[in-house]
């Protein structure tokens, strides 16, 4: 049928956020913002990209092609999402009390990607990944991600990032910006 012709095979790959109050972010921004208050605003990595670099790294370990994952980012019931972009290419964006019907959703418009014979594969694939998972490289990991995040340039020139005081509290600034 046409219906089953326009479906494409696809896996899920999850990410959960524990944030509350507001969340700002669009889909090409490096960093997103929680405001609790307008004294409290914190910034975190853009977790559509975030997810986007699980994926890479599923796909090149499993060698399964990217555009075979859909990337959901679930989000606490504890937050509001201001101004989030909550479907794009290959992602979903909602709170975890929507999740199940988006995923209940979404499967409905796909196909079945692996056999038993592939799953049996790729779950070897997966043991194997996860011996090799030591709290050694996942303390490399944390340290990784940390010096990636803290090491922000201004996507208008290049130059560092840096915490500045503002009126309404602390944000990311450009340390060429005078």
């Amino acid at each position: 049928t046409a219906a089953a012709a326009a479906r494409v095979p696809v896996s899920f790959v999850f990410e959960s956020k524990n944030y509350s109050g507001w969340i700002f972010g669009s889909e090409r921004q490096r960093m997103w913002m929680q405001s609790l208050n307008k004294a409290t605003k914190t910034r975190f990595f853009n977790p559509i990209l975030h997810n986007a670099s699980h994926i890479d790294a599923l796909s090149e370990c499993l060698v399964v092609p990217k555009e075979h994952f859909v990337s959901y980012i679930a989000f606490s019931n504890r937050c509001e999402l201001k101004k989030v972009p909550t479907k794009g290419d290959g992602y979903r964006i909602c709170h975890r009390d929507d999740l199940l019907s988006f995923v209940r959703s979404d499967v409905l418009d796909r196909e079945v990607v692996f056999n038993g014979l592939q799953y049996s594969t790729l779950e070897e694939r997966i043991v194997d990944l996860a011996k090799a998972s030591t709290t050694e490289a996942r303390e490399f990991h944390v340290q990784d991600v940390q010096v990636a995040t803290n090491g922000i340039t201004c996507p208008r020139c290049g130059g560092k990032l840096v915490e500045r005081n503002g009126k309404y509290g602390t944000f990311l600034g450009c340390a060429n910006y005078s």
